[in-house]
């Protein structure tokens, strides 16, 4: 039951990073969409287009630093549930190979 457990966490963080890598390519591509809505919606001097620019890819890539730290966050998660399915298998093949010794001693006597 623990195995099919935490294969179902694993299939859980599985769909949540690739979430979270849709998510930052939708950050890329959102940047360039505002950047281009920046230049034509404000016809203004060439500096306050830049400083607005700047200001957009700024903050873009902030988003886009806050969801790469999500994405490794996300990654050590499904490292440490991967190290415990593996930790669960290999308890469950000591406990076959007990059982297994244990059934040929009963077949002996």
């Amino acid at each position: 039951m623990s195995v099919v457990i935490g294969a179902a966490m694993m299939v859980m963080w599985a769909s949540t990073l690739a979430a979270a890598k849709k998510i930052l390519l939708r950050i890329t591509v959102s940047k360039d969409i505002l950047i281009a809505r920046s230049l034509r919606e404000n016809p203004l001097p060439f500096l306050h287009i830049s400083y607005v620019t700047e200001s957009v890819v700024h903050t873009c890539k902030d988003n886009q630093q806050q969801a790469q730290t999500q994405l490794i966050t996300i990654q050590d998660v499904e490292v440490g549930i991967n190290n415990q399915v593996i930790e669960i298998l290999e308890d469950m093949q000591f406990h076959a190979e007990q059982l297994s010794t244990i059934n040929d001693r009963m077949k002996k006597h």
